[in-house]
């Protein structure tokens, strides 16, 4: 039985793992761990539902604090022993092109002569998988008896899919797993108030406050001037002093002539007049 953490203040991205692992078709039981933060944001999931959509038993929570521990193991002792009532095997729909190649690479997959393969993973976890040009799958299936067939009927089912929806099998497989995974949560999330107002709105009430707005820019300006005169001026004085070394160290080191007059005069007196102005251009 796998034990699936997710972070529960942060489900959608959390549970893009989890529908990998129901492609697997592997016993499975979810810790929603920070639940209270969750809560703390006046968040609501219904996570029993969530678990009946997805066939797989959630259990709330909280490892800092030592909350759901208990329950949680239960619940695998549940699953492992067959007595859920939610654990079920369900197939994420990707859709009705994706579903017929994924069906064409299974049914290459699933024959008897594959047995040691088929009875450890997924024949359907497999075919989504050689889909994405998975690297641990190819090696995976080089143990098979017919495993040139599958990687001919995977490569033309792929560029088949690929032509038809005018993108890349990994990323038309991502969009489907998100959304599947975006309608579940529609059933069976609702979100917090405090969850509404994101990180970036609260800087924009400010930043952009009829009355506080403009006296901020205008600091901000205030703020961009000085860093650039009065912190560059030190990295100025120094790559000046250096131009101002290096040529008085070429001077009176080398003969006279065209070429002293062409380095001195031409190359570092050329390049140290524009490199100086280089801390005022990168701040």
């Amino acid at each position: 039985v796998i034990i699936n953490v997710a972070d529960a203040s942060n489900l959608e991205r959390n549970l893009y793992l989890t529908t990998q692992i129901i492609d697997m078709d592997v016993k499975v039981v979810m810790a929603l761990n920070m639940y209270d933060d969750l809560l703390r944001k006046g968040a609501r999931l219904d996570y029993e539902n969530l678990g009946k959509l997805l066939g797989i038993p959630f259990v709330p929570t909280v490892s800092s604090k030592g909350r759901g521990i208990k329950e949680l193991f239960d619940k695998v002792i549940e699953v492992y022993e067959d007595k859920s009532e939610i654990t079920r095997h369900i197939h994420i729909n990707y859709g009705l092109s994706t579903e017929k190649a994924i069906k064409t690479i299974q049914q290459t997959i699933k024959v008897p002569e594959n047995y040691k393969i088929t009875d450890k993973f997924s024949s359907r976890f497999l075919a989504i998988k050689l889909l994405e040009n998975d690297v641990e799958v190819m090696k995976l299936i080089e143990t098979a008896p017919n495993v040139d067939k599958i990687k001919e009927i995977a490569k033309h089912a792929a560029k088949a899919l690929q032509n038809e929806l005018s993108d890349d099998t990994e990323s038309i497989i991502t969009d489907a797993k998100y959304g599947f995974i975006s309608g579940a949560l529609k059933e069976t999330f609702k979100e917090g108030v405090l969850d509404r107002r994101k990180e970036t709105d609260r800087i924009d009430s400010v930043a952009t406050h009829k009355f506080l707005g403009f006296p901020i820019f205008l600091a901000f300006m205030f703020l961009m001037f000085q860093a650039t005169f009065t912190l560059g001026e030190f990295p100025m004085n120094w790559i000046d002093g250096g131009v101002a070394w290096l040529s008085n160290f070429l001077t009176e080191n080398m003969p006279n002539g065209m070429f002293k007059d062409l380095l001195i005069d031409g190359i570092i007196g050329g390049v140290g007049g524009v490199i100086v102005f280089l801390p005022n251009i990168l701040i």
